[in-house]
């Protein structure tokens, strides 16, 4: 989902579970479970916050935090607080990318003091997260939406501009949808998440009926391309897919439809065969650089006590 060394924007209207989202992802993280039914790479992560109040972490973080010593959190009541992405401060962050793996900043509008409408002045703002990404970091940023629907984030272009990888979150009761609005990695598509409230609140991914149906079917085309190879020591033609496709209920249109998508997401890859046809090969090895990329495990309850014990400042010195 999330690429290593990239800056990466999640921007949400007020009340959309971002915050609950980008804590339960550091955490995950940290531990290295699960979350949403991708795997994880674990990592060691600075969630630094200069958005929720003390008494906000310690009614959510609980239900959320798993206590784990990857996971530090650097809050708004600390003193000191963190600093602004411009300024003296900066330097302290040069530190910590070199220290942590993944950065979280909530929320951007937190980190400085620039009219957040002008490319110019945003631009000196995005320039130092990119710095941080660049020092080998992956640096992660929760933003405001616009007043109307259809102004995914806020503020000028540049923001977006700088970004590798940006998301426009909804929420519709306990289901968040994260269309994906940039991705300088692989096409654009849409993350369906449900807030699962147990002993800890977790997130479950939550397929719509058509796309469960759809993820079904590439499934099948799936088993189907390694089947004939395993029978035959050869990778099938278009041909030979679409005709044992026809036994599961697809139309050959349905079939050329999805092989495209499959190609697309890199399920297989085509090569061209004899007399000009394409064949389909799924790859043995396929790699990957994101960090968080199937079941969510459940996290210990714990409390803001073992929180604040895990300042990130205990061995740097910060005036």
């Amino acid at each position: 989902i999330i690429p290593r060394e990239s800056l990466i924007m999640i921007a949400a209207p007020a009340g959309s579970y971002k915050s609950t989202l980008a804590y339960s992802l550091a955490c995950s993280i940290g531990s290295g479970h699960y979350f949403a039914d991708k795997k994880v790479k674990q990592g060691k992560v600075l969630y630094i916050d200069r958005e929720n109040s003390k008494d906000v972490h310690a009614k959510r973080l609980p239900l959320i935090f798993n206590g784990h010593e990857s996971v530090k959190l650097w809050a708004v009541y600390h003193k000191p607080q963190p600093p602004l992405l411009t300024g003296e401060g900066f330097q302290h962050y040069i530190q910590f990318s070199k220290d942590f793996d993944v950065l979280i900043f909530d929320s951007l509008r937190k980190y400085h003091r620039h009219e957040e409408n002008s490319s110019t002045e945003m631009e000196r703002v995005m320039t130092n997260l990119l710095k941080l990404r660049d020092l080998g970091c992956t640096v992660i940023f929760l933003h405001h939406s616009g007043k109307s629907e259809l102004q995914k984030y806020r503020g000028s272009e540049e923001i977006l501009a700088a970004t590798d990888l940006a998301f426009n979150l909804n929420r519709d009761k306990d289901i968040i949808t994260l269309e994906c609005i940039k991705n300088r990695f692989s096409p654009e598509n849409k993350i369906n998440l449900k807030v699962i409230w147990d002993q800890v609140i977790r997130f479950e991914s939550a397929l719509d009926p058509r796309m469960k149906i759809e993820e079904g079917n590439l499934n099948i085309l799936k088993n189907i391309i390694h089947e004939i190879y395993m029978q035959n020591g050869k990778w099938p033609n278009q041909s030979s897919i679409v005709e044992l496709a026809k036994s599961s209920g697809m139309a050959k249109h349905q079939v050329l439809s999805l092989l495209s998508k499959g190609e697309q997401r890199d399920l297989w890859k085509i090569q061209k065969g004899q007399k000009n046809s394409t064949l389909y090969e799924i790859p043995v090895f396929q790699f990957s650089n994101h960090i968080y990329s199937q079941k969510t495990g459940k996290l210990k309850k714990d409390n803001t006590e073992r929180i604040e014990e895990s300042v990130p400042w205990k061995n740097h010195s910060i005036n």
